[in-house]
């Protein structure tokens, strides 16, 4: 499931770790893509990162529970993988913001908690918790709906056997899921 998509320089860092050089000379499209991974025998989710250019993909990274991310300013941020430090300077501050929640999220939460659900007397009745992200998309004023860009903020949807529920701002807001 695509879960961001923003646009980025993408830098590797040198051998000697003093230089950070830059792996293609324009911005590229950074799709983020959650999906499953397995780690140490429990199921969670990792990151995919998607990376292309007007010809298409140049790189592909995958960043499972266990990938860590620094963010060392407002657009810049860093990561290792199979061997290499790689770091994104992003357009936005804001999808740096994003970015950086989505993969430490994968980190510190396995971006996966499946849970018993408290009030289920069936042993096999199980819920689930998605930190996630939400926008609000449109505004209605006095029976007018207005469009509205607005920046994601943070949730956590909770899947249960009988719909949804998405906690956002402290207060619960029940989904139907057909």
């Amino acid at each position: 499931m695509i879960i961001d998509r923003f646009w980025a320089e993408l830098f590797r860092l040198s051998s000697d770790r003093t230089q950070w050089n830059m792996l293609y000379p324009s911005l590229l499209s950074i799709t983020v893509i959650e999906m499953p991974s397995r780690k140490h025998d429990v199921n969670c989710k990792a990151i995919r990162l998607l990376i292309k250019n007007e010809s298409g993909i140049v790189d592909e990274q995958i960043l499972d529970p266990s990938s860590r991310i620094t963010r060392v300013s407002s657009c810049f941020a860093y990561w290792h993988y199979r061997g290499e430090t790689y770091g994104i300077n992003v357009v936005s501050v804001d999808d740096c913001d994003r970015f950086y929640r989505m993969v430490k999220g994968s980190y510190e939460m396995s971006r996966c908690i499946t849970t018993r659900d408290p009030t289920s007397t069936s042993s096999s009745m199980q819920s689930t918790i998605i930190p996630a992200f939400i926008t609000q998309i449109f505004e209605v004023n006095e029976g007018v709906v207005k469009n509205r860009n607005g920046s994601f903020t943070e949730c956590i949807i909770k899947l249960t056997q009988n719909g949804a529920l998405i906690r956002f701002k402290g207060k619960d807001f029940s989904l139907n899921l057909i």
